[in-house]
């Protein structure tokens, strides 16, 4: 596959590589790609945040707001076009999550002739990745066993274990419709309110996500609970979950939400979901999180002891990744 770049674009910059005083050989340098979800940036900042622990590197963001064919269809009559690489040093290893990143990720790989990691299973052939981070519930049991393909418990974040936590602390993270579950919103809300009120001396933070309906929103708002307040992610900041994931000891997820529900199972709280209906109890993302309340590694009863919590044992999967990458392009 070639990509052909208008001549008068300067995307060819020189490369200035800090150098290891104790080897005396080219640090690496890491290209991110993030697209501006964060679900993806949870991923791609806890995995960065890993490997700077284990490597020295110099690690630069890429931008990315337009797949790689919008942007030159865009810019294609512009006389200044600014890739999103522009004026960083070539890169050793480029990173990234996304389905937008994809072919910015494949662009670079071509030119650069670096190593790309994907951090999911990707919208283009495999054979165009050097490899893949994927989520065990979204491989089928042939691509398991793939040298490319590197498996992960859930989806990789940007969370720690947490030993900070608070016996009188919980949270609820709200997610919204999806293709695997029905989406009941009295369902769910009778849940939360009987959360609440079976556990009256723990006090309760509720947030949504964007997914969550507008009606649902307002059903939320709506809950006269003493010990429970509502948070709608439009009013949260960027840390606003991390924060709380700190000192909240029981979580709370609804089940459509599996990054979520993996997020706090790194925090290392009690994990409990808030449960829904299975379109499809086949489904993969139905048997996951079956799985997880099969092997009381995330629970459904309402009924918690102030004084006993079951903490989550120690998950992390970004950790266990940079170890991969060190072990495959660094060692």
């Amino acid at each position: 596959m070639l990509i052909a770049f208008p001549k008068d674009f300067k995307w060819m910059v020189n490369s200035h590589l800090k150098k290891n005083k104790k080897t005396n050989k080219k640090a690496p340098v890491l290209w991110c790609f993030k697209d501006g979800k964060s679900g993806h940036e949870s991923q791609v900042v806890g995995l960065i945040n890993a490997l700077e622990k284990k490597i020295d590197a110099t690690v630069h963001v890429c931008l990315i707001s337009l797949d790689v064919f919008s942007f030159f269809t865009r810019n294609i009559f512009r006389r200044k076009n600014e890739l999103p690489w522009l004026g960083f040093p070539n890169p050793d290893l480029v990173i990234g999550a996304g389905h937008k990143t994809h072919f910015w990720m494949l662009a670079a790989r071509l030119i650069f002739r670096c190593k790309v990691v994907v951090l999911m299973k990707p919208s283009i052939p495999k054979m165009f990745f050097d490899l893949l981070l994927v989520p065990r519930h979204d491989l089928s049991k042939s691509k398991s066993s793939d040298a490319k393909i590197f498996s992960t418990d859930g989806v990789i974040n940007k969370f720690q274990y947490s030993s900070d936590t608070l016996p009188d602390r919980g949270l609820v993270l709200v997610g919204g419709p999806s293709k695997h579950f029905l989406w009941d919103e009295s369902y769910v809300l009778n849940q939360i309110e009987l959360l609440s009120r079976k556990n009256p001396r723990i006090q309760w933070e509720v947030t949504s996500s964007r997914r969550t309906p507008k009606s649902m929103l307002l059903k939320l708002k709506s809950i006269d609970e003493s010990n429970l307040k509502f948070t709608s992610w439009a009013d949260t900041d960027p840390d606003w979950i991390e924060t709380r994931l700190k000192i909240a000891s029981r979580v709370w997820v609804t089940q459509d939400s599996t990054s979520m529900i993996y997020e706090a199972l790194s925090s290392g709280a009690e994990v409990g979901v808030i449960c829904l209906i299975p379109i499809n109890k086949l489904n993969r993302i139905c048997l996951c999180t079956q799985r997880l309340i099969d092997n009381k590694i995330i629970r459904t009863d309402e009924i918690l002891e102030l004084d006993s919590v079951n903490r989550s044992s120690y998950l992390n999967e970004a950790d266990r990744c940079a170890d991969e990458i060190t072990k495959r392009f660094f060692s």
